[in-house]
């Protein structure tokens, strides 16, 4: 069954289909796009539980698509992943992440584990 549906964007087609890979073995659904054009598109048209923005994406397209998905009144998760341990994506991203494959992963369920218990909070509240 899957853990969720994921939104994954990127520049470079090597990188999205190895990512890709990598999360549906761990049983996430995902939708890939290479370009924020093709991701914005995708966006409406999908109710995605989680964005991945990829290191190989110009932070300029980053607050791009950002900046779109949160005007739309969407407060789904958008993580960045980072190739160093600074990245300034942190300032529009709801959590930076490691590009290594098991350091990814466990930041995706965290994520998606603390939406989910934000929504049971606001739904009881």
């Amino acid at each position: 069954m899957p853990q969720g549906l994921v939104l994954s964007v990127g520049s470079d087609s090597r990188v999205l289909e190895t990512r890709e890979l990598i999360l549906r073995s761990a049983g996430y659904s995902v939708v890939s796009a290479l370009s924020i054009k093709e991701a914005a598109y995708l966006f409406k048209d999908s109710d995605f539980d989680v964005i991945v923005l990829c290191h190989t994406l110009s932070t300029k397209d980053c607050e791009r698509l950002t900046g779109t998905i949160r005007a739309s009144g969407s407060r789904i998760p958008i993580v960045c992943v980072s190739d160093s341990t600074f990245d300034g994506r942190k300032s529009f991203a709801d959590e930076t992440v490691d590009k290594s494959p098991a350091a990814f992963l466990r930041s995706i369920e965290d994520v998606l584990r603390n939406r989910g218990q934000s929504e049971t909070r606001h739904r009881v509240a």
